[in-house]
């Protein structure tokens, strides 16, 4: 399955999907939908930025900043794929990484991930241990990151 069919499906599940799961059968009042909480991330995202050294990956400003990166990677994933599965595009991107061709994409996903780090209180990494990990995270729990949509 090409990357490019993935990442509807993963951007459905990271906004979507975790709103269903959160909603309840009773609509919220009025007074609540001006404070509307971001989504709730998937069980492989909160374990995946929990072992990394979130203290809190679940939380509404945590959740909506992991969103916000995820999303990033994932459009630079898909700008960059060619058609490659999501393992593979990852692993491209990877390589780019450590042999400095990633080009200026990768210093931008390199500093909105340094930011992020800092935003939730995780030790500094680089973007291809970052990878490294995620790629990881996908092939222990894939169904647990796309689930939302099922």
């Amino acid at each position: 399955m090409s990357i490019g069919a993935l990442l509807p499906l993963a951007s459905l599940a990271f906004n979507i999907g975790s709103k269903i799961f959160s909603s309840s059968s009773q609509p919220a009042p009025a007074a609540s939908s001006a404070t509307t909480a971001q989504p709730n991330l998937s069980p492989t995202l909160q374990s995946l930025f929990s072992g990394l050294g979130a203290n809190n990956p679940s939380g509404d400003t945590e959740s909506s900043a992991i969103n916000h990166f995820m999303s990033d990677l994932m459009q630079e994933l898909k700008r960059s794929s060619s058609g490659q599965s999501l393992p593979d595009a990852l692993a491209s991107l990877q390589q780019k990484l450590s042999s400095g061709t990633a080009g200026s994409s990768g210093d931008n996903l390199q500093r909105s991930l340094s930011a992020l780090e800092e935003q939730l209180g995780m030790p500094q990494a680089d973007l291809g241990s970052f990878i490294s990990r995620f790629r990881d995270s996908l092939q222990q729990g894939s169904g647990q990151l796309l689930s939302a949509r099922a």
